[in-house]
């Protein structure tokens, strides 16, 4: 297979890369994703005893857990169905 003579084994690597980071995210299904950015978004609203942040442990925020959310929508019109699975 012929490819521009610009495109390195590097740039090969990384897009490889990405088609696996891609393909990670399109594997979270969106019902569960969407509730688990609900949840994030109710805690502690008005509520004393409740974190704020309830899966910071987890190394996430609710602004994380919004934006992968947006970001696992779009990518499911935008990517190519043959690089879905």
């Amino acid at each position: 297979m012929r490819h521009n003579i610009n495109v390195t084994e590097t740039d090969i690597a990384t897009a490889r890369h990405a088609r696996r980071a891609l393909q990670a995210v399109m594997s979270l299904p969106l019902g569960p994703l969407e509730h688990l950015v609900q949840t994030a978004h109710e805690s502690g609203e008005g509520r004393r005893h409740e974190p704020r942040e309830p899966f910071l442990s987890q190394g996430v925020n609710r602004q994380v857990l919004r934006m992968l959310w947006h970001f696992r929508n779009n990518l499911e019109s935008a990517m190519p169905r043959e690089t879905r699975g």
